[in-house]
C-alpha cells in the first residue's frame, strides 16, 4: 500500500496540472499534508460524494478507481472530461477498456476521456478504442477524443524545462483559417504526431495546429525564443531516402 500511496499521490498532483492546462475545473480537494490513511479516506469520500460518478460507475472498492472523476470545462458549455484510472485487477485489458467506454457513453455531454493504466494496453484494447463511435450516431467515427497514459507516462510536463511552452492550440476550424490567412498549406507546416507526449497531455486532435515557444539560446545576456507552428497528424512522418 505504501508504493500505491506514492504513485496515487503523484497522479493526483499531475491530474491537477493536467486539468488546469486543458481548461477544466478541478473539483478535487487538496491532498497536501495528508498522511497515507487520510489520503485514502479522502479519495473514498470525494468519490462517494459525487452522485453522478457513483451512478455511472457503481459501488467502487478499488482505490485506484476511486481517483477517477468527471470534470466540466471552465469556458466551454457542455464540454466534459472523464478521467479513468484503470484498475490493476485481472489481465484482460480489453474488458477494462470496454468498461471505460461503457462509463464514458453513459456520462451526459462527455466526449473526452483519458485512461491511466499500470501497463501498456493490449492490441485488442487499442482496437476497441480505435473503433469507438457515437452509439447515437452509428455512422459517426472518431467522435470521442481519448488519450492513453500509463503510470510512467502520466507526468506533469507543463513546467518541464525540456518541453516547449504551449502558447495556443488551434482547433481544426481555426487551423484552416490560420492557413488561409497566412497563405500556407497545412502540409508545409512542421508536423507532430497525435500520440506525441505533448499532444496527449494537451488533448490535441488530428488536424489541430499547436503554437509553441521554444528557447533558441542566449545572445548578449538575452534569452532568445522562437514561435513554431506544428500541424498534428496521425501518420508517422518518414524521411525520404536520398538517391545516390
Amino acid at each position: 500500500m505504501e508504493d500505491s500511496y506514492d504513485i496515487f499521490y503523484d497522479h493526483m498532483k499531475t491530474l491537477e496540472s493536467f486539468l488546469k492546462a486543458n481548461g477544466y475545473i478541478n473539483t478535487n480537494p487538496s491532498y497536501e499534508d495528508l498522511d497515507q490513511d487520510e489520503f485514502f479516506e479522502k479519495l473514498k469520500e470525494t468519490f462517494t460524494s459525487n452522485r453522478e460518478l457513483v451512478e455511472v460507475m457503481g459501488d467502487i472498492k478499488d482505490y485506484r478507481l476511486l481517483m477517477s472523476g468527471i470534470f466540466d470545462h471552465s469556458t466551454t458549455p457542455d464540454k466534459r472530461l472523464f478521467v479513468f484510472f484503470c484498475p490493476t485487477l485481472g489481465d484482460n485489458m480489453t474488458s477494462r477498456v470496454q468498461e471505460f467506454l461503457r462509463f464514458l457513453c453513459n456520462i451526459k455531454n462527455c466526449k473526452n476521456g483519458i485512461i491511466i493504466a499500470d501497463r501498456d494496453l493490449s492490441p485488442g484494447a487499442k482496437k476497441e478504442l480505435n473503433n469507438v463511435k457515437d452509439y447515437n450516431s452509428p455512422d459517426s467515427y472518431n467522435v470521442y477524443n481519448i488519450k492513453i497514459f500509463t503510470d510512467k507516462t502520466f507526468i506533469d510536463i507543463v513546467d518541464n524545462n525540456y518541453v516547449p511552452k504551449v502558447v495556443k492550440i488551434y482547433s481544426t476550424e481555426e487551423a484552416k483559417l490560420f492557413c488561409e490567412e497566412n497563405k500556407i498549406k497545412e502540409k508545409k507546416l512542421m508536423k507532430i504526431v497525435v500520440d506525441d507526449p505533448l499532444c496527449s497531455f494537451y488533448m490535441v486532435k488530428i488536424g489541430n495546429i499547436i503554437e509553441i515557444e521554444r528557447e533558441t539560446g542566449v545572445e548578449s545576456d538575452i534569452l532568445r525564443t522562437q514561435r513554431v507552428f506544428r500541424y498534428v497528424t496521425g501518420i508517422p512522418f518518414q524521411r525520404k531516402m536520398s538517391r545516390r
